[in-house]
């Protein structure tokens, strides 16, 4: 070989070193003024002879080491969400490596890399598929799971954001056969496009989330447009192809035609509100909405004792779907799909700070802690709605969950609970399945598992009006202190300083407290309020609470006009609870009322109010809305409905209506004596903005 002379070249200049043979040309060393580069191109100059080294010149620009501030929400995160327990045997740095070393392990034992079949190639979480052939070598669901674990451990060195986007490419190369926008639910040993298949809704799910934790994590301006693949898989597959547009309940896959059929893993409460928050669309709200019927009507009709979902569910009237449904004779028991329901509700109850959601996982912990007498270790791998083992061994598939569970109630009871569970969920590693949802729900109880909401940091337009009473004027809400409405301290529950009303029982059921306070006029507003009935209170017939109106509103049983109605709440009969408006097109004498269903006031208990009121979507006055939340969750929708019959801004929403008494128009709905209530918490902002349920 002659001798080379190694000159100085440019910086970036690749410098590829070749023994010219007979037979080929084979690199003998790669060098660079920065950088080695093994990917080198070949090609012979034609004046090239036997045993000639060879020096070929090329630009070439390496991959720029990533630096720490490219990655946003570098591992680990650690946040002290509001009410979540972390084990506290152990400081957070601690459990900050506990999940860190958790990780490598599993990602040394799962994550593989694509045989090269597959354009672009990529990575994979090794898997077999229950209800695959045999010979796949992962599903959507294990894909999902790993790119959302990949996102969350991203640290400053930036360690996986390659295999993110080489997850990405598998994703993109085995699109679903249904639905081209979802992937398909499993990949052949093959990586042949050719045995792809449909989809499987909690992977695309999954895979949709992390997507958007990654445009959180990274930014969309590099190779893959996260945010935008993200709404793409949202709005064009999930939304077409899972969600059912009439039911809104969320199907089995792009396959599934029966509106009533969903499997309780998919009920990820917490995604669906990420979606709502990316694309504005509110079929996530009213999927989200769904779940809560779906799994009340399950716990209050067939699981009472233990609050357990059921792996499938069907029927217009929900139902544990019957046994051999899908999967097995276990698909009507609370078995290898809905075993990570806890977990999925739990994420919702922690991140978006969900009563709701802990309302339903609350007959679970105190079942699983009661049957288990507060031992982690006894918990078994599945059990019939009822509460009878299935099995007689544990999996992290059920323990994990349910520790996760515990930790999402916020509730100081559960902290021994809590702590030995986590340390037999960092000490035990099995399967594919256990392992992953094991480390999922160590991300989430350690506070590292965060939500695209939070990381976008968008803080809801400043409220246009608010009164906690704290520092009340003489005239709080325009309203004049007197011996019925009057400042009270120490309220009770955080509340400081409120707002106290007397009803003292009259001919018409209780003297009018009533004022109005001028806001900018604005088509669409949400005003949120916390109430509380004192102990004693009367119910009786009913009575009003506040509202929201135009300049001229209507109330009272008057005659309406073009620029008159109004839109305020009832407590009724018992407690219940009841929008009341003065619609356009009203058949009532007085206002339209509709109640919600399964709810109650109970006296001596604070409630957070929302009334989210919209004159007409698009400017279409025919598409008029009003929601009622009770503490985050919807409880009433009057929708479409025509508010006004003007486009002008007097007949916006322009007034807050505070109105409180009882009546009606005759004694029949007077108290029997002096009864009282308490407000706090006044708050008025631009569009739909519902304080538990960001």
């Amino acid at each position: 070989m002659n001798d080379i002379k190694k000159n100085k070249f440019p910086s970036h200049t690749l410098l590829s070193v070749v023994v010219a043979s007979t037979v080929s040309l084979m690199p003998l060393t790669v060098f660079s003024s920065e950088i080695a580069q093994s990917d080198v191109t070949h090609y012979a100059p034609s004046d090239v002879g036997p045993d000639d080294a060879v020096i070929i010149v090329d630009d070439w620009e390496p991959p720029v080491d990533p630096k720490p501030d490219q990655v946003k929400h570098p591992y680990p995160q650690q946040h002290n969400f509001q009410k979540l327990t972390k084990p506290s045997q152990h400081q957070q740095d601690v459990l900050n490596q506990q999940v860190k070393s958790y990780f490598e392990q599993w990602q040394k034992s799962y994550i593989k890399a694509s045989n090269g079949n597959t354009p672009g190639g990529g990575y994979y979480v090794a898997m077999k598929g229950t209800g695959g052939d045999g010979n796949e070598i992962t599903t959507s669901e294990a894909h999902g799971y790993g790119m959302l674990i990949l996102v969350l451990m991203a640290d400053a060195t930036n360690s996986t954001q390659d295999k993110f986007d080489g997850m990405y490419n598998m994703y993109d190369k085995h699109r679903s056969k249904g639905n081209s926008h979802l992937m398909s639910w499993v990949i052949d040993e093959s990586e042949s496009p050719n045995k792809d298949s449909n989809s499987a809704t909690d992977g695309d799910l999954d895979i949709a989330y992390a997507l958007l934790l990654a445009d959180k994590q990274w930014g969309s301006t590099g190779k893959v447009n996260y945010l935008k693949e993200a709404k793409r898989i949202i709005q064009q597959g999930i939304l077409k192809s899972n969600l059912n547009s009439q039911s809104k309940r969320l199907m089995l896959g792009d396959w599934d035609t029966n509106q009533w059929s969903t499997r309780s893993s998919d009920w990820m409460i917490g995604h669906l509100r990420a979606f709502y928050q990316a694309t504005k669309d509110d079929a996530w709200n009213q999927a989200v909405d769904t779940i809560f019927k779906v799994s009340t009507q399950i716990q209050q009709n067939h699981s009472q004792s233990t609050g357990l979902m059921p792996d499938f569910i069907v029927g217009e009237s929900a139902k544990p779907a019957p046994p051999d449904f899908l999967e097995g004779e276990t698909d009507d028991d609370f078995s290898w799909n809905a075993c990570r329901f806890p977990l999925r509700i739990a994420v919702d109850a922690v991140h978006h700070n969900q009563d709701a959601s802990r309302a339903l996982l609350k007959p679970i912990i105190q079942w699983i802690t009661n049957a288990t007498d507060s031992n982690p270790s006894s918990i078994m791998a599945g059990y019939t709605l009822d509460g009878t083992p299935l099995v007689g061994y544990s999996s992290m598939a059920f323990t994990a969950p349910m520790i996760a569970a515990a930790a999402a109630m916020g509730d100081t009871q559960y902290q021994s609970f809590v702590n030995k569970g986590w340390d037999i969920m960092r000490k035990t590693k099995d399967s594919y399945y256990s392992d992953t949802i094991n480390l999922l729900a160590m991300l989430f109880i350690s506070g590292n598992w965060w939500t695209p909401t939070e990381a976008n940091q968008q803080q809801p337009e400043q409220p246009v009006f608010t009164e906690d009473f704290e520092n009340v004027s003489s005239k709080p809400l325009n309203l004049k202190l007197s011996e019925e409405v009057n400042i009270k301290s120490d309220c009770g529950n955080n509340h400081g300083k409120c707002l106290r009303i007397s009803y003292h029982p009259n001919e018409q059921g209780s003297p009018r407290i009533t004022s109005r306070y001028s806001l900018p006029p604005a088509k669409a507003y949400t005003l949120n309020y916390d109430v509380l009935f004192e102990p004693g209170f009367e119910f009786v017939k009913g009575g009003k609470l506040p509202g929201l109106g135009p300049v001229q509103h209507v109330t009272g049983c008057k005659t309406g006009h073009t620029e008159g109605w109004s839109a305020r709440l009832m407590w009724a009969r018992e407690g219940q609870l009841r929008s009341y408006y003065y619609p356009q097109d009203r058949q009532q004498r007085c206002g339209e009322s509709t109640m919600a269903e399964s709810f109650q006031f109970t006296p001596g208990k604070w409630y957070s109010i929302s009334l989210y009121v919209n004159v007409g979507e698009n400017n279409n006055n025919q598409q008029g809305k009003i929601e009622v939340y009770i503490n985050g969750k919807k409880l009433i929708e009057n929708s479409p409905i025509m508010l006004r019959g003007s486009q002008s801004s007097n007949s916006e929403i322009n007034q807050l209506l505070f109105n409180t008494f009882f009546g009606g128009s005759d004694q029949s709905w007077a108290p029997s004596k002096t009864v009282y209530s308490r407000f706090d918490n006044f708050s008025i902002h631009k569009g739909k903005y519902i304080p538990s349920a960001k």
